[in-house]
């Protein structure tokens, strides 16, 4: 694994020297550094709460759990193409959890209002459970789509 020689790890690639664990371990780290920052971004010039530590800290644990639950489900089968398939599956699935977890969530918060809680503290650890339970839900979908394709090769 190189982290500093661009050059070494682009002509590696050229030469298709890259096995699919090397490349799912470079794209694992460039998506929880991702994720980090991403988190580490939403607190520039703020003091974060523990709601929001702990939802940025589960963020990034899913993420890097989902991934390699992923992986494991493409190697199952064929082992080949996980970026590619990955990166294409997690579009059309991406939508559907988002509309559908848009969905919930507006149903959650109009309920929430209706019966005449105020949002507070307690409704953002609600959002860090929703948040959650939706990455899980789209990793799983996700896992099972990479392991029925990778069968079906």
């Amino acid at each position: 694994m190189y982290f500093w020689k661009v050059n070494a790890l682009a002509d590696d690639l050229k030469a298709d020297r890259l096995s699919e664990k090397e490349k799912m371990i470079y794209f694992f780290l460039s998506s929880i550094v991702t994720v980090f920052f991403l988190e580490f971004s939403l607190y520039m010039g703020q003091v974060p709460d523990r709601v929001n530590i702990t939802s940025s800290i589960l963020n990034v644990l899913v993420n890097a759990a989902g991934l390699l639950f992923c992986y494991q489900a493409n190697k199952k089968g064929d082992n080949k193409a996980f970026i590619e398939r990955i990166i294409c599956l997690s579009v059309p699935i991406g939508v559907r959890v988002i509309i559908a977890s848009s969905l919930l969530y507006i149903v959650y918060l109009i309920g929430f209002v209706v019966s005449g809680h105020e949002i507070d503290s307690a409704s953002g650890v609600m959002d860090v459970l929703f948040g959650v339970a939706f990455e899980v839900i789209f990793y799983i979908y996700l896992g099972k789509s990479l392991y029925r394709i990778s069968r079906a090769s």
